[in-house]
């Protein structure tokens, strides 16, 4: 699936961070180390099973107050009624600077082909499996090429409710096999990223945020010959944002509607009758209880929807769980989470899954 949410987060950043300026810094000035692992288990009333066990790292340092560099990676295990596989994903490195006076930021994003590719048979099908959307696994896919993703955005407050922001991001894809023994490599279509966003603030302790994002996919080609094109995709998101005493109430909403793609049929390039990748709605409500400066506990529910395609059928999951966050010192935090999900699949088959989770973190 092919996804890069690096510039959406850089706009959400800067246009909320309009709004808290008075320490005088743009970027967090805390580093941290966070570790993660994770296990993921989705069956249905078929008795298909398929699980997923991973480990993620992520580090965040603030070089200076106008400039970051955060590095991320994962391993993954994944295991069920499908062939067994397990290995390294890309590490991803993101630089971002804040020009502050021209409310501008500067962001790089480079892919790391560190993760395991090439695969065989087996391993192609089973991470063909795990992309899935609907599972959301933590780690939908393994390794890819060098990826270089330059971005630019803009963000301003209009007056002191209304803030905007723009940003576009261009994204390299390099060459890699997914399959071992090919003679010719797979070289995905480069990506752009256009975005615009706004942050209302209703009152001290409200505010709403709306975005839109439209990518523009190009052909992906193996070797000299172009095989797929990519729809273009258009997403939309809000959240809104309530404290409410030492609590917090947050409602996230997204709408995804890809474009039909095209392939390389018989000698001529084709659009698809019916889309193979489905729009999708997900919609998520949390509140989080602050019983005292180190300890909260968030409870939150979700549902997913997703349209019928040419490869399944309409789909609607129900997630609920929970959220504990405990801060023991000022340099140490646990956040375990655990979510439950039920699915029902038109033509009668059910889903139930399970996500949970334990974040370690050290500030410094």
């Amino acid at each position: 699936m092919k996804k890069n949410i690096f510039s959406y987060l850089v706009l959400i950043a800067s246009v909320t961070a309009l709004f808290a300026q008075n320490n005088g810094y743009i970027i967090s000035q805390k580093a941290y180390i966070h570790f993660s692992p994770t296990f993921q288990s989705w069956s249905t009333n078929s008795r298909f099973n398929i699980h997923e066990t991973s480990l993620s790292l992520a580090a965040y340092y603030p070089i200076n107050r106008t400039t970051s560099l955060s590095l991320t990676g994962n391993q993954a295990q994944i295991a069920g009624d499908v062939d067994k596989m397990s290995g390294f994903t890309d590490s991803q490195l993101q630089l971002s600077h804040h020009l502050v006076n021209a409310n501008l930021v500067l962001s790089l994003g480079v892919n790391l082909p560190s993760g395991k590719k090439e695969f065989n048979e087996q391993e192609f099908r089973t991470s063909s499996q795990i992309s899935y959307s609907f599972y959301n696994f933590k780690v939908p896919g393994f390794g890819q090429g060098l990826n270089l993703s330059p971005g630019l955005s803009w963000a301003a407050p209009l007056n002191d409710k209304i803030a905007v922001g723009f940003g576009v991001t261009y994204q390299y894809k390099g060459d890699f096999k997914p399959v071992e023994n090919m003679v010719d490599s797979y070289k995905p279509g480069d990506e752009i990223l256009i975005t615009a966003g706004f942050d209302f603030q209703f009152s001290p302790a409200t505010t709403f945020a709306a975005d839109v994002i439209y990518t523009f996919y190009n052909q992906d080609k193996m070797g000299n010959l172009t095989v797929f094109e990519a729809g273009d995709r258009l997403t939309i998101s809000g959240q809104l944002r309530s404290l409410i005493g030492q609590n917090e109430l947050r409602i996230i909403s997204r709408f995804r509607s890809p474009g039909k793609n095209s392939y390389y049929i018989g000698g001529i390039f084709q659009l698809e009758s019916e889309k193979t990748t489905p729009n999708q709605f997900e919609g998520i409500g949390s509140f989080k209880l602050s019983f005292s400066p180190g300890l909260a506990l968030t409870v939150q529910g979700e549902i997913r929807t997703f349209s019928k395609s040419a490869l399944l059928p309409a789909m609607n999951i129900f997630g609920v769980g929970v959220k504990p966050e405990i801060q023991i010192n000022k340099n140490f935090a646990i956040s375990p989470r655990l979510i439950f999900y039920y699915g029902d699949v038109q033509g009668g088959t059910s889903l139930a899954g399970t996500d949970a989770s334990i974040g370690l973190s050290y500030f410094f």
